[in-house]
């Protein structure tokens, strides 16, 4: 249920600003790629959380990262699991996809097509990046 809240947001969003059919005709176009089983969406100018219900146009993707988050069971890893993470000058990192381990190369191409889209977007999760983001945020 939140998703669809977020989702509502969104799109009321998107309908005050006169873009939202724009937006939809995009989403159901030949040219939407799909990654990560469909979770996300990249059209010419938005990225399409499905499961999460979020909607980002790329210039207002400030920072982009993967994260994999790995679980044990007595020092033996049981589990890995590969999220991507977007964040805006306004909203905190916040993972809008997941999916099993293994997908480095498909998370990979994810994050160099949202750079390509936005080229002030700051990629990857380093100490560099998470201070250039506090700074960002910060103006």
């Amino acid at each position: 249920i939140p998703a669809i809240r977020r989702a509502n947001k969104f799109i009321k969003k998107l309908e005050e600003e006169g873009k939202l059919q724009n937006a939809a005709a995009e989403l159901t176009s030949s040219a939407a790629k799909h990654y990560m089983k469909g979770k996300v969406v990249l059209t010419p100018n938005y990225v399409f959380c499905k499961k999460r219900g979020y909607v980002f146009s790329y210039d207002e993707i400030a920072w982009a990262y993967r994260h994999t988050n790995t679980t044990t069971f007595l020092f033996i890893p049981v589990n890995t699991i590969d999220s991507i993470y977007l964040a805006t000058r306004t909203m905190k990192p916040t993972q809008v996809a997941s999916m099993g381990k293994d997908k480095f190369g498909e998370i990979k191409n994810l994050l160099v097509d949202i750079y390509n889209h936005n080229n002030n977007c700051l990629l990857g999760y380093t100490d560099e990046t998470k201070a250039k983001y506090k700074a960002l945020k910060s103006r």
